[in-house]
């Protein structure tokens, strides 16, 4: 999967799972983002988003076809296929083990590295969904950031968005947990 990263392909707003990137570099993008704007004389908010159960969520037919788009094809596309297709799982604590149980169509391997990454894949084109917002991203963990001249047009604005944001969570079989996702309104 380090073609994924060697030739660019994640997303530039994406943090996890890369070298040299981690939570702390994300935070310090959000921190220059807000407060660039902020000094700019701008009303500037954010939604943190979360998703319910994220990695459980993956479409497959629908990563590979991403995958497809990004150039991930050939023999590997079939390794990954092959990875995908009726998977199960256990768990494992001290000695004891549960039954093998299927993760059916929508999920990856966690704990893992590819998984990781295949999540990656599915949610690389976030940045997509709308225009209007600027976006710092870790794993699973979505930033929106908006901001705009008055609070009026910032609220109008922050409502867009997240209505095109939605849309992009159903189409790619994520789930918006709005009770955790929480919004912002930074201010001087």
């Amino acid at each position: 999967m380090n073609h994924l990263v060697d030739n660019n392909i994640l997303n530039i707003h994406q943090y996890a799972y890369q070298s040299g990137r981690s939570t702390v570099s994300a935070a310090r993008d959000l921190k220059a983002r807000v407060l660039a704007h902020l000094d700019g004389g701008r009303q500037v908010a954010a939604v943190f988003c979360d998703l319910s159960r994220a990695f459980e969520m993956v479409d497959h037919q629908l990563l590979l076809k991403k995958m497809w788009c990004y150039g991930v094809g050939g023999n590997f596309h079939k390794l990954i296929a092959s990875l995908l297709k009726n998977r199960v799982q256990r768990t494992h604590v001290l000695n004891s083990k549960s039954s093998l149980d299927p993760t059916g169509e929508c999920a990856v391997p966690q704990g893992s590295m590819i998984g990781n990454y295949l999540f990656l894949l599915l949610i690389n084109d976030i940045t997509a969904a709308s225009s209007d917002a600027e976006y710092v991203t870790y794993a699973d963990d979505t930033c929106i950031i908006v901001n705009d001249s008055s609070i009026e047009n910032l609220t109008l604005k922050l409502t867009h968005v997240m209505t095109q944001i939605s849309k992009w969570f159903r189409a790619n079989g994520m789930l918006l947990n709005v009770e955790k996702t929480n919004l912002i309104h930074f201010q001087l």
